[in-house]
This record gives structure tokens, C-alpha cells and sequence, in this order.
């Protein structure tokens, strides 16, 4: 049961962030782009809400192995970090991501203020990549912390 908790703790994180590394890496691009360019391009995103659902689930995960693990110092740290940065990455989205969604019913309509509006969703982005990263990068800090962890069976 542990090894499947692992997994899915692992597997849970790694999909949003991939998802969200690649934003990352087109903000240089889209942060300039045109209304209408940038209507297009969001039309693609504005189908990715369910990838708050993978966020909670890593942080669910997170907090079952966080129970499992809190015997084992080491392991207990890096786990109880990468929790905190899935915290905060998922406040980040209620609190900037969120709000910018529905102003713009999903970037179909466009208010006056709608550059601001792109960059508060951009960069929220971008700081809740840097923070899944840094979530994920723990994770497999706790597992390589532990030598249990290289166990197939238990």
C-alpha cells in the first residue's frame, strides 16, 4: 500500500506540473500578444481547469504519506515542504487564477483592464510552476532519503 501511495503521490504532482512548466516557458511569448492572439491561445488553457483537481490530489497524497513517514525524520521534512509549496501554489489559484477566469468568462470576454488581467494570470502561473517544481523536487528528495523507499515488495 505504501509503494501505491508513493506512486500516486508522484504521479499526481507530475502531471500539473508539466502542465504548468509549460506555461512557464511560453510566457515570453504570450505576455506580449495581441488581444485577439491571446483569445486564441487561452482558448486552449481555459480547458485545463480540471488540473486543479490533480493539485489537490498531490496534496492529499502528500498528507497521507506525510502520516505514513512521520517517524522518519528525514523524510518527514522534505515531505511537510513539497506540502507547503502544494499549498501555496493551490491558494495562488484561488486567489489570482481564479478571480482572472471568471472576470473574463475564461478569456472569451476581454474588460478594458484585460493586460493587467494577463499578466496577474501569467506570472501566478509561472510562481505556481516554480512552486510544483519545487514540491515534486521534495518528493523525491524524501524518497531518495530513505532507503526503504528503493523496495519493489514491502
Amino acid at each position: 500500500m505504501k509503494n501505491l501511495t508513493r506512486y500516486l503521490t508522484m504521479l499526481f504532482a507530475l502531471i500539473p506540473l508539466s502542465v504548468l512548466l509549460s506555461n512557464l516557458f511560453e510566457i515570453p511569448v504570450k505576455i506580449n500578444l495581441s488581444k485577439d492572439n491571446y483569445q486564441l491561445i487561452q482558448g486552449f488553457s481555459s480547458e485545463l481547469v480540471w488540473l486543479i483537481l490533480f493539485e489537490v490530489a498531490a496534496l492529499i497524497m502528500t498528507v497521507i504519506l506525510i502520516v505514513i513517514e512521520k517517524n522518519k525524520k528525514r523524510t518527514f521534512r522534505h515531505l511537510l515542504i513539497a506540502l507547503i509549496c502544494f499549498v501555496i501554489s493551490i491558494a495562488l489559484f484561488f486567489i489570482f487564477i481564479l478571480p482572472a477566469d471568471i472576470t473574463t468568462n475564461n478569456w472569451s470576454d476581454f474588460p478594458i483592464d484585460w493586460e493587467s488581467l494577463r499578466a496577474q494570470w501569467e506570472y501566478s502561473n509561472a510562481i505556481r510552476a516554480l512552486l510544483s517544481f519545487a514540491g515534486f523536487s521534495f518528493i523525491v528528495l524524501a524518497f531518495l532519503k530513505n532507503r526503504n523507499y528503493y523496495r519493489v515488495f514491502e
